[in-house]
């Protein structure tokens, strides 16, 4: 291969030389002209490599500070989506606690819903136990009144006359003779 260093060397001199010859005014042949024309292309060459390395370094500069700009704004934008996710958490948080506490109080409404009811049903039963004892015992004492006065009325004869008379009757009318023979009364 050819070794750039060596021809670099080789161009400097000579395109030098040349350079001097032509301070001399002395006339330069089309081998030398050659010379001094690849000399110049050669050093068009080095400025237009040198201008593309740093074009190259500055685009890979604009390159890397665009990558760590958008890492930046990504990574700001994952924060802001993870506060905006937190905060919608915290909402649906409260809303469920909100929900929580309406269950805890249709829970209580219920519950003393259903104390009520007990208590009515409990007084309603009480009164009907009240209704029917007092029932019971009104026929009770009703009885007891009805028996005594027909006790009364058996020691003053009243009815005695009257089952007598009554009896004498079913002599003649054979449907009462019946009806006294069921009470037992003939």
């Amino acid at each position: 291969m050819f070794n750039d260093n060596i021809f670099e060397k080789w161009l400097d001199e000579k395109s030098q030389e040349l350079v001097n010859k032509i301070g001399a005014g002395e006339p330069l042949s089309g081998e030398e002209m050659i010379i001094l024309v690849l000399k110049a292309q050669s050093n068009h060459f080095y400025h237009l490599d040198k201008d593309l390395r740093d074009d190259m370094k500055e685009l890979r500069e604009d390159t890397a500070r665009q990558i760590m700009e958008l890492r930046e704004d990504t990574a700001r934008q994952i924060i802001e989506l993870r506060e905006d996710m937190d905060k919608r958490f915290e909402q649906v948080d409260k809303r469920f606690e909100q929900v929580d506490k309406r269950f805890e109080e249709m829970g209580d409404r219920l519950d003393d819903m259903l104390n009520y009811l007990w208590m009515i049903s409990t007084a309603f039963l009480g009164l009907t136990g009240i209704s029917i004892g007092f029932a019971m015992w009104d026929r009770k004492t009703s009885i007891k009144a009805a028996k005594e006065d027909i006790i009364e009325d058996i020691k003053t004869n009243k009815l005695k006359e009257f089952v007598f008379e009554l009896q004498k009757l079913s002599k003649e009318d054979k449907e009462l003779a019946k009806v006294l023979k069921s009470f037992h009364l003939i």
